[in-house]
């Protein structure tokens, strides 16, 4: 079945790459070495900004573990995404072959093959991260009536 799955997934991402005219490695290595990642980072700077304003507005013992939380997470996706960079930051074509190499020694482990790390990683492992991410930040934001009633418009006043 993840056979298929990925076959699927393999598809779309050549119609992504003839529609933008990359090649298939090109479209696998932009999108899921640079942009996915980023990706993640960005959700969980979203909602270390989240934690971080309503540890302000609250001040409790829970805010403020939710804020070290909310923070230790974005430490931790930055330092991936800076050794992603550092091990990547080649050619899209040597990129492409070096996750690939890479993925293939981290599932020999485990019993798993490519296919099966390449989609724990890309279809359930980063975006489930940026969805989870992402419901914190709503949560927060929601059950405090949204940043904006809090801080005001810009969302930047602390409040007295």
């Amino acid at each position: 079945m993840t056979h298929i799955i990925f076959e699927f997934c393999c598809d779309i991402i050549a119609v992504i790459a003839n529609l933008v005219g990359w090649s298939y490695k090109e479209a696998n290595v932009y999108i899921f070495i640079w942009l996915q990642p980023a990706l993640v980072i960005l959700s969980a700077l979203l909602f270390a900004i989240a934690c971080m304003k309503y540890n302000i507005k609250m001040k409790t013992p829970g805010s403020t573990l939710l804020n070290i939380m909310g923070i230790s997470l974005l430490i931790f996706y930055i330092i991936i995404g800076i050794q992603i960079i550092f091990r990547y930051n080649i050619p899209p074509d040597d990129a492409f072959i070096l996750a690939q190499q890479d993925m293939i020694r981290f599932g020999k482990p485990i019993g798993a093959n490519y296919e099966h790390v390449n989609f724990i990683l890309f279809v359930f492992g980063m975006p489930g991260i940026i969805l989870i991410n992402w419901i914190g930040t709503y949560r927060i934001n929601k059950r405090y009536k949204g940043l904006a009633v809090i801080y005001g418009r810009r969302g930047f006043a602390i409040p007295d």
